[in-house]
């Protein structure tokens, strides 16, 4: 090597010929040699080569107040400290996103931790200060300098160049957009913006060359990022190494290319540009690393580029440049995959031995979009261009495995162009542009990778605690550097106890690498801090909040104490969810009266949510209304949350708080506060108070108010014990009296005196109340604050009037207060309050539920007093719309004269008179304007005549149309041919008109004309309530209800009615398209119905939340009179009422999918007369043509009345009669179709209706009941974990158990049998069950769905053909704690595999190795031919060397025992497949297929099977029908299996097997010597058959009467004869009646199991009450497994036994459930129940306490556990006190906390010291926990400081304890030390 003037350890070197030696910027560059072949390579600039005064171009990364991180080249990191303690704040001089060059101060390395996990820490600081970055020398024009604004001037900034050196830049040479005196730093970005403030720091451009003299004042300019990227150091510029600038642009000139780089130069510098600044990134061809591709594009070498300056260090004379993109253009570098990413195939690029590799990342989808502006030259070729689309990743040595590398593995592993899978760790490499990833699996397995990842409120298990800290804390380390602390508050549940002990757990339990359950609390990813909780409560909560706008009212949490203060105590969540319990509620709710002292920081507490609401401010003061609707609010500023909690958790007292609400909802009758209604004398009771606030619109303000508690006993005449206890009201500040002018009220101050002035809280208002607005919600929802309050006002006048209104509430002359419902007419006199004087419009004036009047200012309107109660008179009104508008004027006291509705005044014009020739003023569709009516009318009113369509001549449509209408004229509202107004014009003249009716309004008299016949039935309507049910009218129609529902009419103007349209036609054609056939402006007769009855019918079937849009416009419709059109068509007599539809009648009904499911699944109609039709799925098509799933998949609804998840209903019928279904049905809902009906219902409104064709030709009878064994086609209706239920007809349903519902095993039966699904099964049996109709009888039928059982396969294995030591092909179709059931194949023979013999190693957990569905091979190592068991083994060594399974058995086996395992898989996936494809409509027809194939198989092969049937095939059939004769074993066998377990845990029985195995050894060669005994031709097959069934049946009788002599037939009965013969000679006995109630058990029959369990009690003497209570206890667990009547048992069982030993039975039992359970609430729900009702029937039983505790403490319900602790105290005589406090502290041993025992223990010892029973106890325990110095201390102390209260007796016990102790656990030293203790006290004695 050729060493050129540098130091020995860095030398320059070149391999090409040039006119200099590097003179400078050459430096860790390598020489190479052409000769020998070696490349010159460049060295990368590596931490170990910084120094001081290194200079390197940086971005800002991260900004804090205290220090700053900023990223640099090679992927290093430095970081930023201020200089001065009082300076600036970093986050105030520097921007995240900035890019500007800094100044090395110092490297240091240091190492942490010992051994393996020791590691070196590297760190870099650096200075951004401009004395630091500055040249000191002269300065030149257009030189970039590093300034820090010191002050902002009136013109401009005054900046610190460093070395004394300042600058001045007016504002207009700042560049862009800029703000002066920022606030929030944290937050601001480095971009365009500037943000100008003292302290912050830039690079500016010189504008003018600076003197020599520091004192004068540089001109300078801030340039923007786009200048400044684009500002190229000028040639002109010749700057020293020293004065050379990271950052600078520049031209380059390409003097050699390097292995790894290129070789530059430009004015009188040398530098190098590594491959990894070329802003592109090549793959290499081969593992070698050698990359050509880049080299031909910098082949020449005048090639000029521009690059950036990265590095600069004088002492070693190195510059290092950059062609990355994004520092040429000074932004940010392209996007990365984001932290946590995975990657696969990611592509080694380059590889730097033993340190890491750089790999190559998917490209980007289009090149970088500045690429062509920074690099003109290098964007032209097309090699480099998609090059630098692709992102690359940097993988350290140390992450691609948790533990060390090995090199060379790590070299050979990553060679280049190497394909690895990765994960993204950080993207913050931003000089580079590279990011940092890992490949070791526990990185790549990790679910932390940074602080962003930790989520607050989620639970992590097993996180190794990694510092213990000075102030009690412990930090936990989850992996990667992320790290969380846990507060001293936060490691116990009870954080206020301190002691030795404490301390010391507290060592034991947070020692270091301990692993413990945390649960995160909040995190804070910029500052990467993180804060978690031990507390068990807190981790094993359920109910927790993380977010405020998830919280509802009612919901219920758990938190802890994190402030107490005078007036609250304040509960902390998870994610800073902060709550406030008010002082008042705790007292008022639990009777608290200084929460200060009983509540401690850290405590946890459950809470109820009362409310949680936005807020202005955090100060209490700035209430908000939301209910207030004349402001708007900008929620953006409603910034804070106000969570108000509770601790009363069940607010009813009784009830659970979701009981309660739940109830609530239901409540048929719900309380509400009706409008007008009047509240007694103190009925309301204030809570709150709420001040004033301001309007956001105009000026003024809103009124505070009072919010009172209302007693729903004044509101609801009856109360029961669903309805919550009260309703909130609001009643603001201006409703307390009727004249606010003597009050002075001008500001919200005053307004708020005024309200306290009344309203006191706490206090009981003494004045009556009306209800002003009425929101119409329920009782539940005003005491959860949810939604509007209802008004209440206080104004005498009010009151008084509404008191009178009711009293003359049949007379017309009476002052109103107008609600919606009110029937107004002019004139009327009503009553109000003003609400507003608007200075544009005049005086608002409110009365009940927001009708409002309004008084013009041209009527005085302005001259009302705001807030004073005033009587008004109508003087104009619009009944349109709701609520109606109103013109009124206020009347005065003096002149306020009450005037009838209907004045006596006479008019002019009458009903009844005729006029002669009129013009037509104007036509439109609905109504013709008559101009005058004649000379003759003498009148003061301004007259105005109309002709209504409904009042004009038309011909009456006699029947629809037989066409449809042209397609111009549907559904338009335009004048056609049948239109009255038809080629009517304006001026023509019509004769004979006739008055109808008259009004007057405002002075104009309007009168209603009609040019009808006088013969024709002319009717002219007000209202609705003239129309009478039964009353034919004649109405046009006006319009169409959408989606066909029915049409509009009008009988009269301003009257509409609703015809629905199956009153319409017959015809379905005309009913789906009802615009075709029916023209708007038609005329009908129709005939009024019975609204309320067709409503009440219809009403029936409706869902409660039906959507408007699905019912089309019948908002509008459901206050409309209903019309029918066939009733007055029909020659019958008209009828207000449509008889229900008989049998064999043809119908239409509308299709209505929004209909509650009678009896699913089933399709529902709407039929005429409101009636509903009900069209089973068996009644959609013929049987033959029934296709799968005819309504769509089907999705259950969680209904009201639904049963807890994971309880199964008593029976399906009930359970399919109340589900409601949301389908996606096949057909369209609100379409009509003809159906014929079948069956009348007489209880419900519903009408059984049928589609098939056969029976719309007549065919009305009912399908046939199917035969034993017949293959018949079903649907599914519902599925559990049971079995699954069919119908098979309309009258046959029938059922499928689990196991027979396929031949393998199914992993979620309800998926794969969904409602709706065509199934194909055979019957099993027939049965009657119950009637459904008139004539029709329901039968409940058992079917088989296996496949193997429709297609009758090849006999299989029984249980007598399994043989010991042989091998078979099975499945695992259970697996539990103890080991693994396998059946076999092509059998149902089922066997256990224990968990010692499911592997050669010891096996922990069986579900660990096998899951449900494995296929697996088994060996026979047990069996039991008396209870048909059998034991396999599926250990390795039992298999080794087979190549088949069952080899060793082919021989003894009557099965197909060669069945391969590829066949059985195969199997498996074509059921999988069967299930997956349970859609499919061809499915039913593909298994009927395979029946039918196998039927004619079978046929065709009887002859074959006949002539040629062998040896072994008779054999098989004559051990079949033998088998036979063993009933018992095959009933058990064909039975589903039931748990037997019964509350006792007896054991198993010792079964003699030697003589039995012999016996069976001895009974199966007699069978299968059959064939020698027999001659073949000799004799026929049924004679060998009856022979075999003889011999075999006398063998077991032989076995029996062996059994029976020896005894062993007692020690395991099978019959019930056994149990009978076993129980006669000692009935008393428990165990033997329990042991044949788990017979029947066995059995599935319950019944039978509980007439054993009467018998028991009938035979069992009356002196054994213990055994007969243990009878009780089996018939009780009975009852709770399998039965409904566990509550009826409890109390049948009482009767007869203890009642209190019986409730701790039942209660123990309950307890157990809980842990089996899968609905694990209602499962504790229903314990606690029990438990609390024992307490409460048993109070003054110490037992009966201690048994609740114990259960509470067991759930781990401490703070339960401590509340009711104080009520049994308050319940159990004193002398009790004791004993259950005693058993109170064991248990705390056992299940709470073992400190809180012992503070028991001392206080019990301490009260009564001569009780050594308890003392002994308390040391007892303390040994049990290990605790042997605490137990000896105890003893020690007792001898010392008692010795005066004992006596010599109870020393004597109490030395004895203690030496008893030092025996079994001391040391011969401590017994001497208690022999010498007790030597002493005998001579103080003495």
């Amino acid at each position: 090597m050729k060493k050129i003037g540098f130091p020995e350890d860095h030398y320059t070197d070149v391999s090409i010929n040039v006119h200099h030696n590097f003179p400078l910027g050459g430096g860790y560059v390598k020489l190479g040699d052409r000769k020998k072949g070696k490349e010159t390579l460049i060295e990368a600039i590596s931490f170990n080569k910084l120094a001081k005064g290194t200079k390197l171009l940086g971005i800002v990364r991260e900004v804090n107040d205290d220090f700053c991180l900023i990223s640099l080249p090679n992927l290093l990191t430095g970081y930023v400290l201020p200089k001065k303690i009082e300076s600036i704040p970093l986050s105030q001089q520097l921007l995240v996103g900035q890019i500007l060059a800094v100044h090395i101060l110092k490297t240091s390395s240091d190492t942490a931790g010992k051994g393996k996990k020791q590691v070196t820490r590297r760190r870099i600081e650096v200075s951004v200060d401009p004395s630091d970055i500055n040249a000191s020398g002269e300065l030149s024009r257009h030189e970039v300098l590093r300034g820090s604004i010191t002050s902002i001037e009136d013109h401009g900034l005054i900046v610190n160049l460093g070395d004394g050196r300042k600058g001045f830049c007016n504002f207009s040479k700042v560049e862009g957009m800029y703000e002066v005196h920022c606030d929030d730093f944290h937050k601001k970005i480095y971009d365009d913006k500037r943000f100008l403030n003292e302290g912050r720091i830039y690079d500016f451009l010189m504008e003018d060359s600076a003197d020599s003299n520091p004192s004068s004042i540089i001109s300078l300019c801030l340039p923007s990022r786009k200048t400044l990227s684009e500002h190229v150091t000028p040639s002109t510029y010749h700057p020293t190494m020293q004065e050379l600038l990271p950052g600078s642009l520049v031209n380059v000139k390409v003097d050699a290319v390097a292995k790894n780089g290129l070789l530059v130069s430009f004015a009188m510098f040398r530098g190098a540009i590594t491959t990894s600044h070329f802003g592109a990134n090549w793959i290499p061809s081969n593992k070698s690393g050698n990359i050509e591709q880049w080299k031909p594009i910098f082949d020449e070498a005048a090639h000029t580029l521009r690059a950036r300056i990265i590095t600069v260090d004088a002492r070693t004379k190195v510059i290092r440049l950059s062609l990355q993109p994004h520092l040429l253009n000074l932004s940010q570098p392209m996007e990365l995959p984001k932290p946590g990413t995975v990657i696969d195939n990611a592509t080694v690029i380059r590889l730097d031995f033993s340190v890491g590799a750089l790999l190559s990342l998917p490209p980007l989808g289009v090149p970088l979009p500045y690429l062509k502006a920074v690099q003109p030259n290098l964007a032209k070729n097309e090699s480099y261009v998609e090059a630098s689309r692709r992102p690359v990743a940097y993988v350290h040595i140390s992450k691609t495995s948790s533990s060390r590398t090995d090199e060379d593995s790590f070299n050979k592993d990553f060679a280049p162009s190497t394909k690895h899978k990765l994960r993204i760790l950080s993207t913050t490499n931003w000089v580079d542009g590279t990011a940092t990833a890992a490949t070791a699996m526990e990185t790549m397995e990790a679910h932390v990778l940074q602080h962003q990842d930790l989520v607050p409120g989620k639970i992590y298990c097993n996180v190794p605690v990694c510092k213990r800290m000075d102030g009690g804390s412990v930090m936990v380390d989850f992996g990667l550097g992320v790290r969380g602390i846990i507060s001293v508050l936060h490691l116990f549940d009870k954080s206020n106890i301190s002691s030795d002990y404490r301390m010391r757990l507290r060592k034991e339990k947070y020692a270091l690498e301990r692993k413990v359950d945390v649960r995160v609390l909040t995190v804070d990813p910029a500052n990467k801090r993180c804060f978690v909780t031990a507390k068990q409560s807190l981790v094993k909560a359920n109910d927790t909040f993380t977010d405020y706008s998830n919280i509802e009212v009612g919901q219920r949490g758990t938190g802890f104490v994190s402030k107490i203060d005078e007036k609250s105590l304040y509960v902390t969540f998870f994610n800073k969810i902060y709550g406030r319990v008010t002082a008042r509620s705790l007292a008022a709710e639990l009777g608290v009266e200084d929460h200060q002292s009983d509540y401690s920081l850290g405590d946890i507490v459950k809470c109820r949510v009362i409310s949680c609401r936005k807020r202005v401010e955090k100060n209490l003061d700035t209430y908000i209304d939301m209910d207030a609707q004349d402001v708007e609010y900008d929620m953006k500023k409603l910034g804070f949350w106000d969570l108000n909690l509770s601790l009363q958790v069940d607010r009813a007292g009784y009830h659970d708080e979701e009981v309660a609400i739940e109830k609530a909802k239901k409540m048929s009758k719900k309380i509400k506060l009706h409008s007008g209604a009047i509240l007694p004398l103190k009925s309301m009771k204030i809570v709150e108070l709420a001040p004033s606030i301001d309007k956001k619109r105009g000026a003024g303000f809103l009124p505070g108010h009072a919010i009172v508690r209302i007693k729903s006993k004044y509101i609801a005449s009856a109360v029961d014990a669903d309805t919550l206890p009260y309703v909130e009201c609001k009643v603001p500040f201006d409703q307390v009296i009727d004249s606010y002018i003597n009050e002075n009220i001008e500001t919200k101050e005053d307004m708020d005196d005024f309200g306290k002035k009344h309203f006191t809280i706490g206090k009981k208002i003494n004045y009556k109340g009306i209800v002003l607005r009425d929101p119409q919600k329920c009782s539940y929802e005003y005491a959860s604050a949810v939604g509007k309050l209802p008004i209440i006002s206080l104004r005498p006048r009010l009151i008084e009037t509404s008191e009178k209104q009711k009293e003359n509430n049949e007379k017309k002359e009476s002052i109103l207060i107008p609600s919606g419902d009110t029937d107004l007419y002019m004139g009327a006199l009503i009553q109000g309050y003003v609400h507003e004087v608007n200075p544009k419009h005049g005086s608002f004036i409110h009365f009940l539920d927001g009708v409002t009047g309004l008084i013009p200012k041209q009527r005085n309107g302005l001259l009302l007093s705001k807030w004073d109660t005033v009587t008004c008179k109508i003087e104009a009104l619009d009944v349109t719309c709701k609520p109606p508008k109103m013109l009124i004027r206020k009347v005065s006291a003096e002149k306020l004269v009450l005037m009838p509705k209907n004045k006596d005044k006479k008019i002019a014009i009458l009903p009844g008179d005729k006029f002669g020739k009129v013009k037509v003023l104007d036509v439109n569709f609905n109504r013709v304007k008559i101009g005058t009516l004649g000379s003759n009318i003498v009148t003061d009113y301004e007259v105005r005549a109309r002709l209504h369509i409904t009042m004009a001549e038309i011909s009456t449509m006699e029947k629809v149309r037989s066409k449809p209408l042209p397609e111009e004229e549907r559904g338009i509202e335009h004048i056609s041919k049948g239109h009255p107004f038809y080629n009517w014009k304006t001026g023509k003249t019509l004769d004979n008109l006739v008055c109808v009716g008259s009004s007057v309004s405002q002075g104009i008299l309007f009168v209603e004309l009609s040019n009808r016949d006088e013969g024709d039935e002319t009717f002219f309507f007000q209202t609705a309530s003239e129309l009478k049910p039964g009353t034919r009218v004649s109405c046009v129609i006006v319009g169409f209800v959408k989606s066909g529902g029915g049409i509009l009419v009008q009988p009269s103007p301003g009257l509409t009615c609703f015809v629905p349209a199956l009153e319409l036609s017959e015809d379905p054609e005309v009913l789906n398209n009802l615009q075709h056939y029916f023209q708007a402006g038609d005329r009908m007769i129709c005939t009024v119905l019975d609204k309320k009855a067709w409503e009440k019918k219809k009403n029936w079937g409706i869902k409660v939340s039906l959507p408007r849009t699905n019912e089309d416009n019948m908002s509008r419709v459901n206050d409309n009179p209903i019309l029918s059109w066939l009733v007055a068509l029909s020659d019958e007599n008209s009828s207000s009422v449509i008889p229900k539809h008989t049998k064999g009648k043809v119908i239409v009904g509308r299709i209505k999918n929004s209909m509650r499911l009678y009896r699913p699944p089933s399709l529902m109609f709407e039929l005429r007369g409101g009636y509903r039709g009900r069209c089973c799925i068996t009644e959609i098509d013929e049987p033959d043509e029934w296709v799968n799933m005819p309504f769509g998949r089907q999705k259950k609804s969680t209904g009201d009345g639904d049963k807890p998840e994971g309880e199964e209903p008593s029976t399906y019928d009930s359970i399919l009669e109340t589900n409601k279904m949301e389908r996606s049905s096949g057909y369209r809902d609100g379409e009509y179709i003809q159906c014929h009906v079948i069956e009348e219902l007489a209880s419900d409104p519903v009408v059984e209706v049928s589609l098939r064709k056969s029976r719309l030709q007549g065919n009305l009878e009912e399908d046939e009941a199917p035969e034993k064994n017949e293959v018949v086609n079903a649907y599914v209706i519902n599925t559990t974990k049971k079995g699954c239920f069919l119908r098979l007809s309309r009258c046959v349903e029938g059922r499928v158990i689990l196991k027979e519902l396929a031949d393998g095993f199914l992993p979620d039966p309800v998926v794969s049998f969904p409602m709706g699904r065509l199934v194909i099964g055979r019957v099993k049996a027939v049965k009657n069950r119950k009637l459904i109709g008139k004539n029709n009888i329901l039968y409940n039928v058992d079917v088989d769905m296996r496949e193997s059982q429709l297609l009758e396969e090849g006999k299989q294995l029984q249980f007598g053909d399994i043989k010991v030591d042989c091998k078979y092909k099975g499945v695992v179709t259970r697996i539990e704690d103890y080991g693994a059931f396998v059946t076999v194949v092509k059998s149902n023979i089922s066997g256990l595999v224990h968990k010692s013999e499911c592997s050669e190693s010891n096996t922990k957990s069986v579900r660990e190795l096998y899951d449900p569905g494995d296929l697996v091979k088994v060996i026979v190592i047990g069996k039991d031919d008396c209870n048909q068991k059998i034991s396999f083994s599926m250990k390795a060594n039992y298999f080794i060397g087979d190549e088949s399974s069952d080899e060793s058995c082919s021989k003894d086996s009557d099965t197909d025992s060669d069945v391969e395992m590829e066949e059985v898989e195969n199997i498996q996936k074509a059921e999988l497949q069967e299930r997956v494809d349970s859609d499919d409509d061809n499915y039913i027809s593909k298994s009927t297929c395979k029946v039918q194939r196998k039927k004619t198989s079978d046929k065709n092969d009887v002859g074959d099977d006949t002539d040629s049937c062998s040896d072994t095939d008779s054999d098989e059939e004559i051990k079949q029908n033998v088998r036979k004769i063993s009933s018992n074993k095959n009933n058990r066998s064909n039975q589903k299996a039931m748990d037997t377990d019964v509350g006792f845990n007896w054991g198993a029985t010792p079964v003699k097997h030697n003589k039995e195995s012999d016996e069976d050894s001895e009974s199966g060669s007699d069978i299968d010597s059959l064939d020698d005994e027999e001659e073949p031709g000799k004799i026929s097959h049924s004679s060998r058959k009856k022979a075999a069934a003889r011999r075999l049946e006398e063998q077991q009788i032989s076995k029996r009467e062996k059994a029976m002599a020896d005894g062993t037939a007692d020690e395991n009965p099978e019959t019930p004869a056994d149990f009978e013969r076993l129980l006669s000679s000692d009935p008393n006995n428990s165990e033997k009646w329990i042991r044949y109630m788990a017979y029947y058990l066995s059995l599935a029959d319950i019944d039978g199991c509980r007439r054993v369990a009467k018998q028991a009690f009938d035979r069992i003497d009356f002196h054994q009450e213990g055994e007969k209570l243990n009878v009780w206890t089996a018939l009780l667990t009975t009852e709770l497994k399998y039965g409904v009547d566990f509550d009826e048992t409890i109390t049948e069982a009482c009767k007869q036994n203890n009642s209190k030993q019986v409730y701790l039975r039942a209660c123990e039992l309950l307890e157990k459930e809980i842990s089996c359970s899968e609905n694990k609430k209602y499962a504790v729900e229903r314990a606690d129940k029990l438990y609390m009702k024992m307490c409460k029937k048993f109070r003054g039983k110490k037992s009966t306490w201690v048994a609740y505790l114990s259960y509470l403490l067991k759930q781990n319900r401490h703070q339960e556990a401590h509340s009711l602790l104080k009520k049994a105290l308050l319940s159990l005589p004193s002398y009790k006190h004791t004993e259950t406090m005693s058993k109170l502290a064991q248990l705390e041993f056992e299940f709470g906390s073992i400190e809180r025992g012992r503070t028991i223990f001392d206080g019990i010892l301490a009260k009564y010291p001569k009780r050594l029973d308890v003392l002994f106890v308390f040391v007892d325990k303390e040994i049990k926990t290990g605790e042997i110095a605490a137990a000896r201390s105890q003893l020690q102390k007792s001898a010392e400081f008692r010795k005066k209260k004992l006596s010599d007796k109870q020393m004597k016990k109490l030395f004895r304890k203690w030496m008893k102790l030092e025996e079994e656990h001391g040391s011969e030293e401590q017994q001497e030390a208690v022999k010498d203790a007790a030597r002493a006290y005998v001579e103080r004695r003495s």
